[in-house]
């Protein structure tokens, strides 16, 4: 079942990518390449090696830099709030995002859907920490309101062809509820 989920706001380590390479993170099924741009992102007690790359056309959108860091500089950001559908893993599950690489999600991890048309593997650990669920005395208790995220879990279920529409969706459903909080 696809529940929404709001991003806590939780530091994590960000280094920008100065020359392209590749990356590797427990989701991925192989190192996936990191273009100059790119910005790798990890967990603050943990290692590079376990972080996962953001798009720099997103990264800006999802992470504000924390003290007097400068935006663009190496070092701690704060996740903003934001809005996101996931589906907890019933069986090991591969995603193939934009670019062709690949995330394994085992039982227990989970799928997501962001606003900005991507789409994820978190891992449960991970998710506890980073992520709540929306409850639904939350959620605007209006009928347009019930039929519009039934519409929207029906179109992520639907096809991938139809994800584009769903992630516009999303979109304007986080900031439905994020401006009625």
């Amino acid at each position: 079942m696809i529940k929404l989920y709001r991003k806590k706001p939780v530091l994590r380590n960000a280094e920008f990518v100065r020359e392209a390479g590749t990356i590797s993170s427990r989701e991925s099924v192989e190192p996936y390449v990191v273009d100059r741009g790119d910005i790798i992102v990890w967990d603050i007690d943990q290692k590079r090696e376990d972080g996962w790359r953001v798009r720099e056309d997103s990264f800006h959108s999802k992470y504000v830099p924390e003290g007097p860091l400068k935006r663009g500089e190496d070092g701690k950001y704060k996740a903003l709030p934001e809005l996101v559908l996931a589906e907890e893993l019933k069986a090991p599950t591969t995603v193939t995002l934009d670019d062709c690489s690949k995330l394994q999600g085992e039982l227990g991890d989970f799928r997501t859907h962001y606003p900005d048309g991507s789409t994820g593997i978190v891992n449960k650990i991970r998710m506890k920490e980073g992520y709540e669920e929306v409850l639904p005395e939350e959620q605007p208790n209006d009928l347009e309101f019930k039929w519009f995220r039934k519409l929207l879990e029906r179109l992520l279920v639907w096809s991938s062809s139809l994800r584009k529409i769903s992630h516009k969706l999303i979109a304007f459903l986080g900031g439905l509820i994020l401006s009625r909080n």
